[in-house]
């Protein structure tokens, strides 16, 4: 039986990109720069009809640096995780939700995840010597 979408929680968070660049005043930025997000969410069914979601931001401070960071969050039930991490990709608990259901958990799944992306881009951020890191705002916003 496949799993609600909302039953499903929080089982594990990793970072899954931390790009960081001096930007030495060239004219183009890194090539991974512009491949990225200012600000992205994204659901991907995953092993066992588990969930992946992944936030991302990317920052240029002009003569300072590039920096992009994502984090990625897998979300099951407690039958899921007894299983183990065996198969193929199963995108049947996102595809059986509502565009109700996907709303909410992006919602829960936000404010789940972005405290460790706003965490992972304040200390990566934070490398060079003599500059600040970069803070997000304390609480995220979804917009659309």
């Amino acid at each position: 039986m496949t799993p609600r979408l909302t039953e499903l929680s929080l089982r594990h968070v990793d970072p899954s990109k931390l790009l960081l660049e001096r930007d030495g005043q060239s004219v183009e930025p890194p090539t991974w720069f512009d491949g990225l997000s200012e600000g992205g969410v994204s659901a991907q069914g995953w092993i066992d009809g588990t969930v992946l979601v992944t936030l991302e931001t990317k920052f240029h401070r002009p003569g300072i640096m590039y920096v992009a960071v994502a984090v990625t969050g897998m979300y099951a039930n407690d039958e899921q995780m007894s299983r183990g991490r065996q198969g193929e990709p199963d995108s049947s608990t996102l595809d059986a939700a509502s565009d109700e259901e996907r709303v909410e958990f992006i919602q829960s799944a936000l404010t789940d995840l972005y405290p460790s992306l706003r965490a992972e881009l304040q200390i990566l951020s934070s490398r060079f010597g003599g500059i600040a890191g970069i803070t997000l705002q304390p609480d995220p916003s979804l917009n659309g």
